[in-house]
């Protein structure tokens, strides 16, 4: 099983962690081709496969979903390309749903096109079914990582995290598991080393083919 990694802030800091980790892929979230090069470039001396994470400004919704303005979708997705992986969320500000609800379904057939093109990676909800993140416009055919993140389920994190990861199995979907570090909100709750490695050993034994942990930063 590869084991892999997100990192939503790539310091170097954080990026000298790729020091322990060996051979994986590195998900890396940037905001410019500049800063993508420059990531590459202190990434080369270790064994990873950097691939693309693009994010937007909060204002413009900061990850990627039909719920925002479709000239910045098509800025932002026509600059995509292979090695490249959309974080499908609901916009940073919740109003943005509304207010961009009917370029929806514009935005959805420009996100599957572009998937299918660049054949991209795409982060998903693991917290919400599949079927309805498929009518949300948040999961599409194609290389899924379905985030199934057991920190943020203190209650009864353990049935339902095995549900997941036997679902995404038979699926032949990468999951997404952690964190061990917070995100972009800053308070997101995490866990510890040990329930880490009670994740991995699940998905291990249950024939998933790559995990990827949130977050590099946190080893």
């Amino acid at each position: 099983m590869l084991i892999s990694y997100f990192e939503e802030f790539p310091t170097k800091r954080n990026l000298s962690k790729l020091g322990g980790v060996g051979n994986c892929n590195l998900f890396v979230a940037t905001k410019s081709n500049g800063e993508l090069q420059r990531i590459k470039k202190n990434c080369s001396e270790y064994p990873v496969t950097v691939v693309n994470w693009p994010t937007l400004s909060k204002k413009k919704g900061y990850w990627f979903s039909p719920f925002m303005d479709s000239s910045v979708l098509q800025q932002a997705l026509y600059k995509m390309d292979t090695d490249t992986m959309l974080d499908l969320e609901f916009p940073y500000y919740r109003r943005h749903i509304l207010k961009y609800l009917f370029l929806f379904s514009k935005n959805k057939r420009l996100i599957q096109k572009t998937i299918n093109k660049y054949n991209l990676y795409f982060a998903v909800y693991g917290h919400i079914p599949l079927w309805l993140l498929r009518s949300l416009g948040l999961m599409y055919k194609g290389n899924a990582i379905v985030m199934c993140y057991r920190s943020r389920m203190p209650l009864f994190g353990r049935i339902w995290f095995k549900h997941k990861v036997r679902q995404a199995a038979k699926l032949g979907l990468r999951v997404g598991i952690g964190l061990i570090a917070p995100g972009v909100h800053g308070n997101e709750r995490t866990y510890s080393k040990q329930e880490l490695e009670w994740d991995l050993d699940f998905c291990r034994e249950n024939g998933i083919k790559e995990v990827v942990v949130f977050r590099l930063g946190g080893i």
